[in-house]
């Protein structure tokens, strides 16, 4: 008799169910893994919902009450979008110029050396994932088990 025979012995034995009753274990444990990844997703929604709000919170506090210019199309190009192990967080239409204004642009010139201006860096969309980096783990950690 091997170690582990005897050990099994000792503790009542092994498994003593056939291989539907393992089938059966497997379904479970696979539902129970579905329920964990979609409460995993909600709560990942609920944080990159509240991190695209901070931003737009941000982007009306430094450019405006439209959201930069008349159009408001900073403002209203923050966007979530779900990818499949999470979301994305940004800038998408209509705000094409937004790495522009977060990172700025260095002294442009025409073909012909005439200087069309540099824009100066005015971050808004990395500092609020730094501002709210805890309170987004603290949304996850919250919503995940709801």
């Amino acid at each position: 008799m091997s170690d582990y025979d005897e050990y099994s012995n000792k503790r009542g034995g092994g498994f003593k169910g056939n291989l539907s009753d393992l089938k059966t274990i497997k379904i479970n444990i696979d539902k129970v893994m579905i329920d964990i990844r979609a409460g995993e997703m909600k709560a990942i929604n609920a944080a990159g919902d509240y991190v695209r709000e901070k931003i737009k919170d941000k982007v009306l506090q430094m450019f405006g009450n439209t959201g930069h210019g008349s159009s408001g199309n900073l403002y209203k190009g923050m966007v979530k979008k779900a990818i499949p192990d999470g979301v994305l967080v940004g800038a998408g239409s209509p705000a094409f110029h937004a790495h522009l204004l977060e990172f700025g642009t260095v002294e442009r010139h025409t073909q012909t050396g005439k200087f069309t201006g540099s824009l100066k860096a005015r971050p808004f969309i990395l500092p609020t994932f730094e501002e709210q980096k805890n309170k987004v783990i603290e949304i996850i950690a919250e919503k995940q088990w709801v």
